[in-house]
């Protein structure tokens, strides 16, 4: 069995038992669903926290982030995620995104400016930083907000690119209703790390979109990129039907609120594409 088959019966395995999304047959460095439809019938919430080890050795190409950076795992006591976007308050530390879900265990808001909050660790098991604010809301609300923020400890080494693709190249804040193609990595079950998947109906909110492709369990707080770049949001829901929704947090509105409840200016920070 060649190596890619083996991943691709791993991955039917994992997400038999996982409860995921299916995904198209084939997949190899990237998964890339073109549809435009949206099964809203069948908006069916997952959570994404508890994620298991992957199954398989990634194929060439799919190898997971590793470090602090976009797409790499975080580990926090609600379970592994991914980490997201990097960013540089003016007070001289750096931050790193992530779900909210990943950081609180109930639904709320929480700002720790001491620096108290959960200990963050990376894929090694290693100390990064600490959580200095989180925020999490039920689906009902239809606010669907679900972000934190992690503040990297002095001499943690990061990097703003992301594997695979590279960016972000800048902060997509539009409003539009454009089909939307964006690319994102992140440390679901079975190795896929990643992944191309579409918004039919665009950016049509500032705060919240979902896009058609393939997510799976521990891409929480994942980064996403347009297709020129431009950075868009963290993966922190799976909705699924017959092929599955990926649901996103929009970055821009969820900095900005974070910064203030914190008093800390945030700053993109950018790397050119791949």
């Amino acid at each position: 069995m060649s190596l890619s088959a083996a991943v691709r019966a791993g991955l039917a395995a994992a997400l038999v038992a996982a409860a995921a999304l299916a995904v198209p047959a084939g997949a190899a460095s990237t998964t890339t669903v073109r549809t435009a439809v949206i099964d809203a019938g069948q908006r069916i919430q997952c959570d994404l926290a508890d994620a298991p080890a992957p199954a398989a050795a990634p194929p060439v190409g799919t190898a997971p982030c590793t470090g602090v950076r976009p797409g790499a795992q975080i580990q926090t006591p609600h379970g592994p995620c991914s980490m997201g976007f990097l960013f540089a308050g003016n007070d001289g530390r750096r931050y790193i995104s992530t779900a909210g879900h990943c950081v609180l265990g109930v639904d709320g808001e929480m700002i720790w400016r001491n620096g108290s909050g959960a200990v963050a660790k990376d894929a090694a098991g290693e100390r990064i930083g600490t959580a200095v604010y989180a925020i999490r809301l039920p689906l009902e609300s239809n606010k669907m907000t679900d972000f934190a923020l992690i503040r990297l400890d002095p001499g943690v080494a990061s990097d703003p690119q992301m594997c695979h693709f590279g960016g972000p190249t800048s902060l997509a804040s539009e409003v539009n209703n454009d089909t939307a193609v964006f690319e994102h990595v992140g440390t679901g079950v079975a190795g896929l790390r990643s992944r191309t998947a579409v918004a039919p109906q665009g950016l049509y909110r500032a705060d919240y979109v979902y896009a058609h492709g393939a997510g799976y369990p521990g891409d929480s707080g994942g980064a996403l990129i347009r297709d020129d770049g431009a950075a868009i949001g963290l993966v922190t829901q799976l909705t699924y039907g017959a092929l599955g929704n990926v649901g996103i947090n929009r970055i821009g509105p969820h900095v900005i609120r974070a910064g203030n409840a914190i008093r800390v200016n945030l700053t993109l920070l950018t790397a050119p594409l791949l």
